[in-house]
């Protein structure tokens, strides 16, 4: 009995360090899957924040591009509602506003004389190359002076000046200097191959 006491004591202490040693096993590969599960759900989360990321500059460039465009398109409705599309001075509209907003607004209006005749003898497109040149020329002569230039109708254009300073006496002399340089001024129209003088 004590033979069989003793194998069988020993039989248990082997079980017993078996399953001990099953069980330190098994807490092992517990420990390493759980250490695994939290390796991976690093990773997916670190994935999840990279494509939140991603999304996000991805929505940012969009509604940047979208607001560029509107930008855009909203420069493109300001200028066709206060730029002369033929001319690109500054239109009747923009006018307007620009007297609204002045405290001492002051005008001279210009006319081409017998600009009708030139429509009517050469045709619309031939008057077009006129009021393309003459506003030039327009342009070109206020560069240097304290006033603003615009087209407010057919051949009719406008000096603008925000000053209480505008006398008669020198609008009469602007006025006088330009027509001079008018005078000696041909506007040649390759079209017609001729010159055309304006009055």
């Amino acid at each position: 009995i004590r033979i069989f006491n003793l194998n069988l004591t020993q039989t248990f202490e082997t079980l017993q360090s078996g399953v001990q040693t099953l069980i330190l096993t098994e807490n092992q590969n517990l420990i390493s899957l759980e250490e695994e599960s939290i390796a991976q759900e690093k990773r997916y989360y670190a994935y999840e924040i990279f494509m939140i990321a991603f999304t996000t500059l991805i929505v940012l460039f969009l509604l940047y591009k979208i607001l560029r465009h509107i930008i855009n398109l909203y420069k493109e409705i300001e200028n066709q509602l206060y730029i002369d599309a033929l001319t690109k001075l500054k239109n009747r509209f923009s006018l307007l506003k620009d007297i609204k907003n002045a405290t001492h607004p002051s005008i001279v209006i210009i006319d081409i004389n017998g600009f009708r005749t030139i429509n009517e003898l050469y045709g619309v497109h031939i008057g077009n190359e006129v009021l393309i040149s003459f506003a030039n020329a327009l342009k070109q002569f206020s560069k240097n002076k304290d006033f603003q230039v615009y087209r407010i109708a057919g051949d009719e254009f406008v000096f603008f000046k925000d000053s209480l300073h505008v006398s008669t006496p020198q609008c009469i002399d602007l006025l006088d200097t330009f027509f001079a340089i008018m005078e000696d001024k041909k506007i040649y129209i390759p079209q017609i191959d001729d010159v055309i003088y304006l009055d």
